[in-house]
């Protein structure tokens, strides 16, 4: 079934269907035939083929709300990425993920790997995913607003079916970047879910589902084939195998106001956690009571960013999250063979070495405080799972 709902756009004056059933939206124009031709055309374009079923929209009544459908998928690939365990692939070009450790969900394994793992050619190789079991794959797009596959083989031996995500970590929100998508030899029928994104298609080979903010086709491929849906993992089906031991404070110091209008804070005390050694935990920091002087003035124009700066790339990458209204994310490595780990000793070393992450807290718009006196404010540590 093809349904196409406002417009049409075709660089030969010429469109493929290739489904069974076209379903139109209100506003286009169906032909059964074209003046001394055959083929029926669309708005004006030529249809190589005539839909054996054909339905169309009434004003006011639409098929599918794209809208309404567009967020419920924004929330499932940030969900999937949410709940998906970060893995290793080894470096650029041959791409090899080992989901042995990582836990099953409902038949599905979800990862997360990098967008700056690939190169411009190689394979991509999984193991630990059983016949019974499918894998979801996020590819993390933090830094990154081009993003191209390279002539990747994806056969993997088995032809596995894989739904890809695209997803940015950093700032915990949809990819909004371009994706070019270029696999090569493979059988297998996969899926992409990037609803914000515009989405290239360049490899013939691909059979599948596509969702994106924009598609376009370069090639004259058939992607009939649909991936089956898969379960929308959630918070509550994953049993925290790690805890949280000890919590930090943050220090921003004394400030006179109007002498600065954005400051960032330094940790004071432990922030410890146990986990399974060379995993990742991710933990929620939320914003719980904002500043409030102790005879209860509130200072509710200020805003609260997580800063994460990383020189895993070799040179300082810096991203934010903003946590005024809603939660931000920490990536952290168990690393110890005891499976504990100190986030303020290891940032502390990773800044001095300039080596991998850490986060600062930064707080602004203190211009909007008008009242001195002491501010506190309340903040609420969640470990979201462990992996």
């Amino acid at each position: 079934m093809s349904y196409l709902q406002k417009n049409i756009e075709s660089s030969d004056n010429a469109a493929a269907f290739k489904s069974d059933t076209l379903i139109l939206g209100s506003s286009l124009v169906y032909k059964d035939k074209i003046i001394n031709d055959s083929r029926p055309s669309l708005n004006g374009y030529k249809l190589n083929q005539k839909p054996n079923k054909l339905r169309q929209d009434t004003q006011g009544s639409e098929y599918l709300n794209f809208d309404s459908e567009f967020a419920r998928l924004e929330n499932n690939s940030k969900a999937i990425a949410n709940n998906s365990t970060t893995v290793s692939t080894g470096g650029n070009n041959n791409l090899k993920i080992d989901a042995s450790n990582v836990k099953v969900q409902q038949g599905v394994k979800y990862v997360t790997i990098k967008a700056t793992d690939f190169g411009s050619w190689g394979s991509l190789t999984i193991d630990g995913v059983a016949n019974n079991e499918r894998i979801v794959i996020t590819i993390d797009t933090s830094g990154v607003t081009n993003f191209s596959t390279g002539w990747l083989n994806l056969n993997n031996g088995e032809n596995k079916n894989i739904l890809f995500n695209f997803y940015d970590v950093a700032q915990n929100s949809n990819y909004t970047g371009n994706i070019e998508w270029k696999p090569s030899s493979s059988n297998a029928i996969n899926a992409i879910l990037a609803p914000k994104a515009t989405f290239t298609l360049v490899s013939s080979n691909f059979q599948g589902n596509i969702v994106a903010s924009k598609i376009i086709n370069r090639t004259n491929t058939n992607t009939v084939a649909s991936y089956g849906d898969v379960p929308v993992p959630s918070e509550t089906s994953i049993t925290p195998t790690s805890k949280i031991i000890s919590v930090p404070d943050v220090d921003f110091g004394s400030h006179k106001l109007g002498s600065e209008t954005s400051l960032v804070g330094d940790w004071t005390g432990n922030f410890q956690v146990s986990g399974k050694k060379n995993t990742q935990i991710k933990i929620n920091v939320a914003l719980t009571q904002q500043l409030t002087s102790q005879n209860g003035s509130v200072a509710d124009g200020i805003h609260w960013q997580l800063v994460k700066n990383d020189y895993s790339s070799g040179s300082l990458i810096t991203t934010s999250q903003d946590f005024t209204n809603i939660s931000a994310r920490i990536n952290y490595w168990i690393w110890k063979d005891d499976g504990t780990g100190n986030l303020l000793s290891d940032w502390k070393y990773n800044n001095e070495k300039k080596q991998y992450g850490s986060y600062n807290m930064q707080i602004s718009n203190l211009d909007t405080v008008t009242e001195a006196g002491d501010y506190t404010a309340t903040l609420n540590w969640t470990l979201v799972d462990g992996p």
